[in-house]
Formats: C-alpha cells, sequence, structure tokens
C-alpha cells in the first residue's frame, strides 16, 4: 500500500510540472505572438504623394536630400541640377510601403543587426513636417530582408523589405535629368 501511495505521489508530482511547462511554453508563446503584432505593419505610414522631403546619408557621410516643392522635386544641395522627376518619385515610391516582416524586442546589441554602424540614415518628411528618421543596417539574406531601427528607439529592432534600401543605393547621377 505503501508502495503503491509513493508511485501515485510520484505520478501526481510530475502531472504537476508537466502542466507548469505547458503553460509556461504557452504563455511564451502568446507573448511572441503579440511582440510580432504591431502598430508597424509597414515602416512608415505614408503614401508617395504624401511625401515632402527625403534624405538620407551613407555609412561613408555622403548625403542627399530631396525636396518637393509644387509637385516638383528639386535636389537640396545644388538647386540648379535638373532633377528626373520620375526618379525621385521612384525614390518617393520606395519609402512606402515598406512592409515589417518581424519586430525584434528587447534588443541590446545593435552591431548584431549591422545598426551601431549603420549602411544608411534615412528621413522622410511627410507635407505637414513630420519626419521619420530609420537606420538601416546589414542584410539578413535567409529571410530577404534588411535590419531598420526608428532613430532614438532603443531596444526594437524590424526586419523589414529590402526594397527600403534599394531605393537609395544610387549615385546622384542616376537622378540628375
Amino acid at each position: 500500500m505503501k508502495k503503491k501511495m509513493t508511485v501515485l505521489l510520484i505520478a501526481l508530482g510530475v502531472l504537476c510540472v508537466l502542466t507548469g511547462v505547458f503553460f509556461l511554453v504557452k504563455n511564451r508563446s502568446a507573448a511572441y505572438e503579440e511582440s510580432q503584432k504591431t502598430k508597424y505593419d509597414t515602416l512608415f505610414d505614408l503614401t508617395a504623394n504624401k511625401i515632402a522631403r527625403i534624405e538620407w546619408e551613407t555609412s561613408g557621410g555622403e548625403k542627399f536630400a530631396f525636396a518637393r516643392e509644387n509637385g516638383t522635386w528639386k535636389y537640396e544641395y545644388d538647386e540648379t541640377l535638373s532633377v528626373d522627376q520620375e526618379a525621385a518619385n521612384l525614390l518617393a515610391s520606395g519609402m512606402t510601403g515598406v512592409s515589417v516582416y518581424q519586430v525584434i524586442p528587447d534588443v541590446t546589441d545593435l552591431s548584431r543587426y549591422g545598426l551601431d554602424a549603420p549602411a544608411y540614415r534615412i528621413s522622410v518628411t511627410d507635407r505637414d513636417g513630420s519626419t521619420t528618421t530609420v537606420l538601416i543596417g546589414d542584410n539578413n539574406e535567409t529571410a530577404g530582408s534588411v535590419y531598420a531601427v526608428y532613430e532614438g528607439e532603443t531596444g526594437t529592432v524590424y526586419s523589414v523589405q529590402p526594397s527600403i534600401k534599394a531605393a537609395v543605393e544610387k549615385k546622384l547621377s542616376d537622378f540628375s535629368g
């Protein structure tokens, strides 16, 4: 009788431990799922026609800035430059609809994502004067994405559509018309 009671208590203890593990895993999974849901379905919540200014800087220190005035794009650092309007509109389109594939919370080491010394710093200003700045880091070849972080926001990295990086991997001559 004593042996049966011991076996029963051990079985009950194992059942309690397994139940606890089940709920722990379930809660962590739910927390992870919730972390992937975010207000950031896209990196910039704008349409191309609402963008008034796009500025970016490369890791090498090159700076570019285009502003739209009365529907016409101008290069801010040399207003005598004839800007190819189609190329500038494509640039603006490249800033919109950039999907966020994954949200990576609780990041303490930005260097793992190439964001300690980002490849690009991109600022997009809408017609109301509101500016959003993102830093673009390494490519994630496995996911077909690039890593990004909002300037000034710490702890959260975004795996985003690589079209944003492709939009600014240009030379000034690509925009002259």
